[in-house]
């Protein structure tokens, strides 16, 4: 079975990217930028994706497991569902994945096999305008879920070079509930600070941004401006061979520290 190639170009549509997917941890929202990056979007047919299986444990952290710890990861990206705005104001709901294989192959090899749900194939395929493109690189180096959603909130807009958007509706496409950050000082120094300098350091593009337009009561700040521009300061991009081999690495030591648990196959 041959392993994940080291280049790859995740294409969305920019309607999948405005929807919040229910609590996608940062190995989840990695996942599926893989899995997006691994398709054709012109070409239905390409929507099952196989990996191996130590390339997944990679991409989820996963220490060593076994046939339950799986079936655990498995089902939570199986559950993964995504609410699609309509027009009477209403949504239709369903999830990103229909089903999940974990088996061995011919050679003995173990792999996890994934297939996109009937109702998600327009939102990944056959589309023809309205999407954004970035280079898978881009994602692997961002170390929460927070800064991969800011990575692309604004890579979508990149062409125009700004986006205005009320802090409520950017806290909801980050994932980020009610109770967490409430104050405004907390969620720019946690979230906006934090994705500002993450993605200056390890992304192709950098941003600021400001308070935009009339503020609410007690001087609430109810929009933000970002400005977006191209970086050019990035450290070098990592491959995808090259994130494979170093989170290899680390489940290693996590084995070491964790033999004594659940440690039988796959």
């Amino acid at each position: 079975m041959s392993k994940i190639k080291d280049v790859f170009v995740v294409t969305k549509r920019n309607v999948l990217n405005e929807i919040k997917v229910n609590s996608m941890s940062l190995q989840e929202l990695r996942f599926f930028s893989i899995y997006l990056s691994r398709i054709n979007p012109s070409d239905v047919g390409t929507r099952i994706v196989r990996f191996p299986l130590e390339d997944f444990k990679t991409v989820m952290e996963l220490g060593r497991i076994n046939i339950e710890h799986m079936k655990t990861v498995t089902n939570s990206l199986l559950a993964k569902v995504v609410n699609v705005p309509n027009d009477s104001g209403g949504y239709t709901g369903f999830q990103l994945f229909k089903q999940c294989v974990v088996d061995i192959d011919k050679k003995g090899e173990w792999y996890v096999e994934i297939d996109a749900h009937d109702r998600a194939l327009p939102l990944m395929f056959e589309f023809k305008d309205r999407y954004f493109s970035y280079k898978l690189w881009n994602a692997l180096r961002l170390k929460s879920a927070n800064q991969l959603r800011m990575y692309e909130i604004l890579k979508q807009y990149e062409r125009v070079g700004e986006r205005v958007i009320h802090v409520s509706e950017l806290r909801n496409l980050l994932g980020i509930e009610q109770n967490e950050y409430p104050r405004y000082g907390d969620f720019k120094r946690w979230v906006l600070e934090a994705c500002r300098t993450a993605l200056a350091g390890n992304t192709d593009i950098s941003f600021t941004y400001e308070p935009y337009g009339k503020k609410g009561q007690g001087g609430k700040i109810i929009q933000l401006k970002f400005n977006i521009e191209k970086n050019e300061s990035y450290v070098d991009p990592i491959s995808l061979a090259e994130f494979l081999e170093k989170g290899k690495s680390q489940v290693i030591e996590m084995q070491d520290e964790t033999d004594e648990e659940n440690c039988s196959n796959p």
